[in-house]
């Protein structure tokens, strides 16, 4: 079953256009499959909302993978970053996948771990952080690489684990994933209104 976004989208509320969803799969799909030019031609044929919607998803699923593998309250230690930052990247080596042989910038444990502690745990706009052409570039394999490195229990491909998240819901039944990129949203906002 192919995913195309979290249940919720079948419902009557939608928090970003289905559409989002689908240019998120395919940019985690192009990451995986190591397709870096299909990776800068979304991010070159899309307006600069819908990047920015695309990177939001991005970052919330990287908060959502951090948020649900660990026990310390949020947010997660430097130390904690760096052992997620260096699984991510090693547990590629052993994946099968084609993003494991991806190369610098983006696979690298060092990226990984700006990334995760200034874009997605400090909410720093992802512009700001990395140059123009890896903005959009590095949120997307680092959520690619995260999903396929770190499978839960229960889950034997990256969708299966996409398709998790997607689908968590908190307990009166609003999208967690898409909570978690409104809020990564409104934090890049607090730390930047002027840019955006």
């Amino acid at each position: 079953m192919p995913v195309t976004g979290p249940r919720c989208l079948s419902r009557d509320t939608h928090f970003f256009p289905p559409r989002i969803y689908k240019l998120t799969f395919q940019m985690l799909e192009h990451a995986v499959h190591a397709e870096m030019v299909n990776l800068i031609g979304i991010q070159l044929s899309e307006s600069a909302d819908t990047c920015q919607l695309i990177v939001d998803q991005c970052i919330a699923l990287a908060d959502c993978i951090l948020d649900r593998r660990t026990e310390a309250p949020w947010p997660p230690s430097e130390k904690v970053i760096r052992v997620f930052a260096n699984l991510t990247v090693r547990g590629l080596e052993h994946s099968g996948e084609e993003i494991a042989h991806t190369g610098p910038p983006a696979a690298t444990s060092d990226a990984v771990y700006t990334y995760l502690t200034r874009v997605v745990v400090d909410g720093e706009p992802a512009a700001q952080v990395f140059p123009p052409g890896e903005f959009m570039i590095l949120p997307a394999w680092t959520a690619a690489a995260m999903l396929v490195s770190l499978l839960p229990e229960g889950t034997s491909t990256w969708q299966d684990h996409l398709r998790m998240i997607w689908d968590l819901e908190t307990t009166d039944g609003v999208n967690y994933s898409a909570l978690a990129a409104i809020h990564s949203r409104a934090r890049r906002r607090a730390i930047s209104p002027a840019s955006e």
